[in-house]
């Protein structure tokens, strides 16, 4: 039981900070760029070092959003992590054994579960 609502509870917290993280936000950002690289490359009417400029803005703004987004990930994911670490603390029971109890199957629907009600809730709340 204890295992569920440590599996509920990390859910909604990775869920909470993934939303107020903004990172959708970020993938869309990456999608335009990709999208504004591609159109300057196919265009018949930008000369080849202007190609080459663009490639190379375009290439650091890529670097930048990705490492941004890998960055908040791992924080997001290490802040959800907490809940699982304080229970395994108290039940004295190791880290990696308490990730395996939340790995299987029930757990992981539980969590989706989780994640799809508390949305709900904070659609409608919000």
């Amino acid at each position: 039981m204890i295992t569920a609502a440590t599996v509920i509870l990390t859910s909604v917290i990775f869920y909470e900070c993934f939303v107020r993280s903004k990172l959708l936000d970020e993938l869309v950002r990456l999608k335009a760029l990709f999208k504004e690289a591609q159109t300057t490359l196919m265009s018949d009417s930008v000369s080849d070092l202007e190609k080459e400029q663009v490639s190379r803005k375009i290439s650091l703004s890529v670097f930048k959003v990705t490492a941004k987004f890998i960055v908040s990930l791992a924080i997001i994911i290490l802040i959800a992590a907490v809940p699982i670490f304080l229970v395994s603390f108290l039940l004295n029971e190791k880290f990696s054994v308490m990730l395996e109890k939340m790995s299987t199957v029930p757990m992981l629907l539980v969590s989706l579960l989780a994640i799809v009600v508390f949305h709900q809730i904070r659609k409608r709340l919000f």
